[in-house]
């Protein structure tokens, strides 16, 4: 059996949970493991689990997350939640279950069998190796793991010298809530953008995004998308792309979109720092200045993506991890 432990909800995003569904489904596809999840996380993350069709088990605080691993005692625990305890993960290896950690970057890594760390410590830099603890390191964007509809879509983009498709994707709670304030910003604009913002299950600001929606009325070139499962097909129709530096911002370049992204918090300024696409929200002045340089200068943009070959280490994680139930 394969347990998957993962986090999500309004403050931490729901990113770690949809990797994880796609790491799950990625194995079950390839060969007939059990697989099933454990997390504390609020019930519509819970569901969005269910949903997939893999039984969670359920607990209410992460204080009992550890407890209930070793009484499942799974063959093998994928551990996908950042700054995981290296205490835990040394319990869960001495009641004999192997672990693959994924996302994370700390003393706790070196217990693990195998660890997937797409972005974090590793300067965007695609690396395969086993180091001194015998561990199995894969690194670098290449092994960031992406849902099967970009995969279909990888490298589609088209760019057309014509900015008018703008889409606006913060993940699925945008705890800063960028979707409204971005909004408002390319609504106020002179321009005609055929603007669409998606917004996910752990999205709370309602409100303010309501406010933006009646102060612009009279505009009929925006739409709101909520909690949509084909977010490829939106993409696809894309000229450009605000989000933020996490999976959203990944799928896009999976596809080639010109993108900004802004940080949420301070622990992406840590780990995405003066990545490429990145900016702070409250240093900009001119939202549509700002993108229509990016647009402008492909070449620029392209070069950055050139070496990062996003998502296409996949099928090497999931053989790793596999060979750990042999």
């Amino acid at each position: 059996m394969i347990l998957f432990y993962t986090e999500g909800g309004h403050y931490l995003g729901l990113g770690n949970i949809f990797r994880s569904l796609s790491l799950a489904k990625e194995l079950r596809k390839k060969q007939p493991v059990e697989i099933a999840f454990l997390t504390s996380s609020e019930q519509y993350a819970r569901d969005i689990i269910a949903k997939a069709g893999f039984p969670v088990i359920g607990v209410e605080s992460k204080d009992e997350v550890l407890p209930k691993a070793i009484e499942v005692r799974p063959d093998v625990l994928v551990i996908d939640y950042l700054n995981i305890s290296e205490e835990f993960v040394k319990a869960v290896k001495e009641n004999g279950t192997k672990v693959a950690i994924v996302g994370n970057d700390n003393d706790a890594n070196h217990h693990a069998d195998i660890v997937v760390n797409a972005i974090i410590g590793t300067g965007f830099k695609n690396r395969s190796f086993t180091d001194e603890y015998g561990t199995l390191n894969l690194w670098g964007p290449k092994y960031l793991v992406l849902r099967d509809e970009f995969e279909s879509i990888r490298g589609s983009y088209r760019y057309t010298g014509k900015l008018k498709n703008v889409v606006l994707l913060f993940g699925g709670s945008d705890q800063a809530d960028f979707t409204s304030q971005v909004l408002s910003k390319l609504l106020c604009s002179a321009e005609d953008f055929a603007i669409t913002a998606v917004v996910g299950a752990g999205y709370r600001n309602d409100e303010a995004l309501q406010r933006v929606i009646d102060e612009h009325g009279d505009k009929d070139n925006f739409r709101i998308l909520r909690n949509i499962s084909n977010v490829g097909e939106i993409y696809a129709t894309a000229d450009f792309l605000f989000s933020s530096p996490g999976t959203a911002l990944f799928e896009g370049m999976c596809i080639g979109i010109p993108a900004i992204s802004y940080f949420q918090n301070e622990s992406q300024v840590e780990v995405f720092g003066p990545f490429f696409t990145t900016a702070h929200f409250d240093a900009t002045t001119d939202v549509v200045a700002d993108m229509k340089r990016v647009y402008s200068d492909i070449e620029a943009y392209n070069s950055g993506l050139e070496s990062l070959s996003v998502g296409k280490g996949r099928n090497e994680i999931i053989d790793s991890i596999l060979n750990l139930t042999i």
